[in-house]
């Protein structure tokens, strides 16, 4: 009686840690796929033009694993070094020259360096195509080997059962990444949660944890003084200042590596002392424009207040009220 009462014990822990296994192996699919989707198009900008390729290379390895029903053990050996390259490609993406690939159609110049009717297109072209091929086969096999934990624990259960499991994991992946994005979380600590989840995984390989540290260190390191809103990545980006002036006189902002918008010192202490130095100068005139229609206005509305230079204007102007929209 006594070993039949711990056989169903042992039966009821077995059980228990199936089900977290299962719950775990969900979280990471639907976590990892918004984390690679978002990390990567903002790093890799042809990506968020072609965005539904990330996310058709998400679930074409997920499924491929999970008809596998388990990690295919060459993919599951190399699957650390794999991870590592995907993730150092989107966190050292600008020093490889990978931010803004050009993208081999005249149309889409806005956004690449990109340039027709030349030799150098075939070149282009290549890079192109070869850059977006390696980065989706990495997606690929990354996700292979997670969907392969995924059908290899959903195995386990009833099809319903195992279901349910499924889909309260998969929905905290989604809410866990989201809440990291609404608080403004770096892929620093989207990687480390991902890592952290995963331990039960890779528990007694201590070298796969080592590697993922390192990888996420890395990271972070190249992240410089970069701020991540909910939707982007946010470089200020201090431009020199003219000889002789001890503070900045323009900042450059740019909105997921492209550039959005400048903020220019056009005080009249400036302007006096440095006329023709730019950014500033070019800018002069148009924030000046209002006020010679319209001078020493008390109030002033402005719509898209964007970093500030318009407001800046109304009150060298005299307004007594801004209001900034």
């Amino acid at each position: 009686m006594e070993q039949t009462t711990q056989e169903v014990s042992l039966t009821e822990k077995s059980t228990r840690k199936s089900y977290l296994r299962l719950l775990l192996a969900s979280f990471l699919a639907l976590f990892f796929e918004l984390l690679v989707i978002r990390y990567i198009s903002t790093e890799i900008r042809v990506f968020a033009y072609i965005k539904n390729l990330l996310l058709i290379a998400g679930f074409f390895g997920l499924g491929t694993g999970m008809v596998f029903a388990r990690p295919p053990k060459r993919l599951t050996r190399l699957f650390p070094y794999l991870a590592a390259v995907l993730f150092l490609l989107a966190g050292f993406a600008t020093q490889l020259h990978l931010t803004h690939l050009p993208f081999p159609m005249g149309n889409y110049y806005a956004f690449t360096t990109f340039s027709e009717n030349t030799t150098w297109w075939y070149f282009q072209g290549a890079e192109y195509i070869g850059a977006v091929i390696a980065v989706l086969m990495l997606v690929v096999a990354f996700f292979i080997v997670l969907g392969g934990i995924l059908g290899q624990e959903f195995s386990r259960f009833a099809p319903l059962s195992g279901y349910s499991f499924n889909l309260v994991g998969s929905l905290a992946g989604i809410l866990a990444f989201t809440a990291l994005c609404y608080l403004g979380a770096s892929p620093v600590v989207w990687l480390l949660l991902g890592l952290i989840a995963a331990l039960p995984f890779v528990w007694r390989k201590p070298k796969v944890i080592l590697l993922f540290l390192a990888v996420i260190a890395a990271s972070g390191l190249n992240q410089g003084h970069a701020i991540w809103s909910p939707y982007y990545r946010i470089d200020l980006i201090e431009l020199p200042p003219p000889a002789g002036w001890n503070r900045p006189s323009a900042y450059q902002l740019t909105v997921n590596h492209d550039y959005h918008q400048k903020i220019v010192d056009l005080s009249s202490a400036f302007m006096s002392r440095y006329p023709n130095a730019e950014p500033n100068r070019s800018a002069f005139s148009t924030y000046e424009l209002p006020y010679m229609l319209v001078h020493k206005p008390k109030d002033v509305l402005v719509v898209g207040a964007g970093t500030g230079n318009d407001v800046a204007a109304a009150l060298r102007h005299g307004a007594q009220h801004v209001d900034a929209v």
